[in-house]
């Protein structure tokens, strides 16, 4: 039995924000009376009865059920993730969901959007013409639907969009790619098919040769050629929810960040003062396929000079040392946010359900200014679930 006194776990604000959400994610009046009622209970915990606080997990299952069998995946998170806040006892039978959740999302999203070739591109450009030409709106949308799904396994605010004028800019970038058979983020106008539009799209965008749309995201989400991981950093920018999106029969223009993007501070106020901080592969359950050679750590205006890293396997009770060594920190937000990595474990690798926990102390915060402050060292431990896939 869970008693209501769990409910001392979560703060008034946090109550206020589930409320909001939930006020949000469902539109049934009976179901908003009854969020309405839980937040009463909430509220005056003392009062209400195990009963009503029972019945209100029950009817947020039911709503997780639900998301789940209509693909709504972001609002099923929502429904888990104050579930865990509230039950603190019913981890076990939570964990049974989210892993549920994770599998599906994979199999839902990552896997079907992956199947897309240069006839799901239609690209109608040439490089005989200097064409830019135009693409499907279909392998635009798979795309951002790409960089949402491994945004909302990172946690971050996942509703991605494109924005029509950056497709633009990021079409010619990629036809000069492809008249160039390379990738080049400073362009001029040596290069074949070179527009100002191109030159300027390149600078700003995530560049991907020989994959296509969804693909590139993924291989700039594992990001193998980059010690900083910046590729990765640009598509879980938890400030920006608008790219662009340019592709050819070879390239792939993802544009990142520039005067079409958008800086969303409201939206993201808890990593200005680090409260949050995006991981990859993130806290909680993640598949084997998406798991990268390299991890990271992000905190915006994190100082990672002096960290230190600890990551373990966990395995029989006991704690296995995997690494101590970073790749490469960067503490100044080059790729909107500072950075710790390091060689992990990749997905590749594991051969069953395996837990890893991350230790990383000494890390500080500067301001807006580039001033730091020591005094306050800070301290994270979260742990990665990586679930085996060929086991699925």
């Amino acid at each position: 039995m869970i008693y209501l006194q769990n409910i001392v776990y979560v703060s008034f604000v946090d109550k206020l924000t589930y409320y909001h959400y939930l006020m949000n994610t469902y539109h049934n009046k009976k179901q908003h009376v009854l969020v309405v009622l839980f937040v009463i209970i909430c509220i005056f915990k003392n009062s209400a009865s195990n009963l009503a606080f029972d019945r209100f997990f029950k009817l947020h299952i039911h709503m997780f059920e639900m998301e789940l069998a209509k693909n709504n995946f972001s609002q099923a998170k929502i429904c888990l993730d104050i579930l865990y806040k509230l039950y603190p006892y019913h981890l076990e039978y939570l964990n049974e969901r989210s892993k549920e959740l994770v599998i599906k999302d994979y199999e839902e999203s990552y896997l079907k959007l992956r199947l897309m070739d240069v006839n799901d591109v239609q690209w109608t450009g040439s490089v005989k013409t200097c064409t830019p030409g135009k693409i499907s709106p279909n392998a635009i949308n798979k795309t951002i639907q790409m960089i949402s799904y491994f945004r909302r396994q990172a946690g971050l605010n996942d509703n991605c969009s494109s924005v029509d004028s950056f497709n633009i800019y990021c079409q010619h970038a990629a036809l000069v790619m492809e008249a160039m058979e390379n990738l080049d983020h400073y362009l001029n106008k040596k290069h074949p098919c070179y527009s100002d539009l191109a030159r300027i799209a390149a600078s700003t965008s995530n560049l991907s040769y020989g994959n296509l749309g969804p693909d590139a995201v993924n291989s700039q989400i594992h990001d193998v050629s980059s010690k900083i991981v910046g590729h990765r950093l640009w598509l879980l920018n938890p400030f920006n929810t608008k790219f662009g999106v340019g592709i050819t029969n070879k390239v792939t223009v993802i544009g990142v960040f520039g005067k079409f993007t958008e800086w969303n501070r409201d939206y993201a106020k808890d990593f200005y003062v680090g409260k949050k901080y995006v991981a990859w592969p993130p806290a909680g359950y993640v598949v084997d396929h998406v798991l990268p050679l390299r991890w990271s750590f992000s905190l915006y205006n994190g100082y990672f000079e002096e960290a230190k890293l600890k990551m373990y396997k966990l395995k029989n009770g006991k704690k296995e040392l995997v690494t101590t060594q970073v790749t490469e920190q960067n503490s100044d937000n080059n790729y909107a946010i500072s950075t710790i990595t390091w060689e992990g474990v990749h997905g590749w690798d594991i051969v069953e359900e395996t837990t890893f926990e991350v230790q990383i102390t000494n890390v500080y915060l500067k301001n807006d200014f580039e001033q730091l402050d020591k005094t306050k060292p800070l301290s994270f431990t979260y742990q990665v679930k990586v679930l085996d896939v060929h086991k699925l």
